[in-house]
């Protein structure tokens, strides 16, 4: 059946920019090296926080870790961050998904 509700996702409005902004540092830089898992959790919060739906989560995370990725950061500081996230801010909305969640980010 299909209910009435409203869908939230994130809109990211620097795609609609004709040039490339410098939003993460690269893996590489002499940054810290918990800055990326820094980043990384912080952008996993702010999606739980604006999206409604498992679905828009799975795909917010998973954009997040490809560009981490991509910009040269540590798998394994992100799984990190990841696992702190799950432990710490996954709400009774999605404390259901937790287990599925957390297998998630193996899949990506």
């Amino acid at each position: 059946p299909k209910y009435n509700y409203i869908r939230l996702s994130i809109n990211d409005k620097a795609q609609n920019w004709h040039f490339q902004p410098t939003r993460f540092t690269h893996g590489h830089t002499a940054a810290p090296t918990t800055q990326g898992p820094g980043i990384f959790k912080g952008m996993v919060i702010r999606a739980c926080a604006l999206t409604n739906n498992i679905a828009d989560l799975r795909r917010e995370i998973a954009s997040v870790i490809y560009l981490l990725l991509d910009r040269g950061h540590d798998r394994d500081g992100l799984r990190k961050a990841y696992n702190a996230f799950l432990i710490e801010r996954v709400d009774r909305l999605f404390a259901s998904e937790r287990k599925h969640l957390r297998a998630f980010f193996s899949k990506v």
